[in-house]
């Protein structure tokens, strides 16, 4: 199992766009037959087998259900490794996009503001994700990289936005 990549763990084809319908049936299959509570009265190796194979399960799960960590292990797995040692391409238009959405965000007061910007951020990942493929699919990994450092910024932006959204409800 330890040698199955997470795509292959699930029975999953090897791609940014995942089903995951079939995604949570396989793990539910997988969790099934390896949760540690079923091996309870087994004896200490096997118990540990079970949590070991308990926590891939988990972390490849996880791991394929986030589009960021999803497109981040594509790219591991293209590349052979982990790879921290890339830096941003330079891009002014979306630098300037990341500082008038900070400001938008901060300035924000009400919760219908926040609410619009929301919907604002989550509009913008669907040609940053599409961008991520074209790029994956035609060899580019290190623009894939960079579209994957955008992926992430935007979603820090969407959980900051919800984050304010939920004290601004709660006021």
């Amino acid at each position: 199992m330890f040698q199955q990549n997470y795509f292959e763990l699930f029975g999953l084809p090897i791609q940014f766009d995942v089903d995951r319908t079939a995604l949570s049936s396989a793990f539910r299959s997988k969790q099934a037959a390896h949760h540690p509570d079923k091996f309870a009265h087994a004896d200490a190796a096997t118990q540990r087998e079970s949590m070991q194979a308990s926590a891939f399960i988990n972390q490849a799960y996880q791991t394929l259900l986030s589009p960021t960590q999803r497109a981040a292990y594509l790219l591991e797995l293209a590349e052979g490794r982990v790879r921290s040692d890339h830096t941003m391409r330079p891009d002014g238009a979306f630098l300037m996009q990341q500082m008038m959405w900070r400001e938008q965000l901060d300035e924000a007061s009400e919760l219908d503001e926040v609410e619009d910007l929301i919907d604002t951020f989550r509009a913008a990942l669907p040609s940053v994700e599409s961008a991520f493929v074209g790029a994956y699919q035609g060899g580019d990994l290190e623009l894939a990289h960079h579209c994957v450092d955008k992926m992430q910024f935007i979603y820090k932006l969407v959980a900051e936005a919800e984050s304010k959204e939920a004290r601004l409800a709660d006021d």
